[in-house]
């Protein structure tokens, strides 16, 4: 499949990627003010300014890699538009050096997916810069890169998973979100076994992520603003809603906006059910399926 596929036309889109990666970060520079006003960042930011630390909430953790920025920033005595203008690119750094990493491990496929969250699959979110999703989702494309990398070089030891619990572990304390993306994934990888397959080390590894998203359910569990999230997701399931999934004014308004908005969306998803059937993956394309209409009953 795409996300471990090393050949030239791989390796040139994630090239393109990088390219498109770059460009963002320069747009945060010059778009910064409209980014730094917007939703949560004047709040974090101006925490960070007025306690000289880090402004975790709700066990946010992976958020520290962008708010150090700023931090530093505070530390060094650094005028307010600077400050402004360094948190604003923190983020597409730490985006762009994802994507440097993952392309250095060769992981080409990753980059490209990477570059297409932030692109394809986002509009407006570009100006909610600190949204923890997209950090979340950054940690966990470095994690299973990494994984990939290192089984592929043959250095699968234990110890060498170190990293990889590491890294999940920042993406999945980065939003409780991250937690559904990353169960779908490990899912794909083993149905597709092009490098993972359904083995001890399989074993090992989902008992890990299982482990760290229990620990994430709980905290936010405690907390004043994720407790919601959480519980509504699991209360919120139910058979009537799964056969009327798609006659909610959510699924009818998400439609719409597929058409109008995302349309790119439907593109891929439409060769995303093209290649699966090209590639006779049945179970892989049966789990999309079922992954979609799921996620659309938990948020409808």
């Amino acid at each position: 499949m795409l996300v471990n596929a090393n050949n030239k036309s791989t390796m040139l889109a994630a090239r393109l990627t990088l390219l498109a990666l770059s460009v963002l970060l320069v747009f945060s520079g010059y778009f910064y003010i409209e980014r730094m006003l917007f939703s949560d960042a004047a709040h974090i930011f101006t925490t960070i300014v007025n306690t000289k630390s880090l402004s975790i909430i709700e066990h946010r953790l992976g958020s520290f890699i962008t708010q150090m920025f700023p931090l530093l920033g505070v530390w060094l005595k650094l005028p307010l538009k600077a400050l402004l203008f360094v948190y604003s690119v923190s983020f597409n750094i730490f985006f762009l050096v994802t994507g440097l990493v993952l392309y250095r491990l060769r992981q080409y496929g990753f980059v490209v997916l990477l570059g297409l969250y932030l692109t394809a699959c986002a509009t407006e979110t570009f100006y909610w810069s600190n949204n923890e999703v997209h950090q979340g989702i950054s940690w966990m494309l470095l994690a299973f890169g990494y994984l990939f990398h290192s089984i592929e070089t043959g250095k699968n030891k234990l110890r060498k998973w170190i990293p990889f619990t590491l890294l999940i572990f920042l993406a999945l304390f980065s939003h409780p979100l991250v937690i559904i993306v990353t169960a779908y994934l490990f899912v794909f990888f083993l149905l597709d076994q092009a490098v993972l397959r359904p083995d001890r080390r399989a074993l090992t590894l989902a008992s890990v992520i299982a482990l760290i998203i229990l620990s994430k359910v709980y905290f936010s569990s405690t907390g004043f603003y994720d407790k919601g999230l959480v519980t509504g997701l699991i209360e919120s399931f139910s058979m009537e809603k799964l056969l009327g999934v798609f006659t909610t004014a959510t699924a009818k308004e998400f439609i719409k906006s597929a058409v109008q908005d995302y349309w790119q969306f439907l593109v891929f998803f439409g060769l995303g059910i093209v290649a699966t059937l090209l590639l006779r993956k049945p179970l892989i394309l049966l789990w999309m399926l079922l992954s979609m209409l799921v996620i659309s009953v938990w948020f409808a």
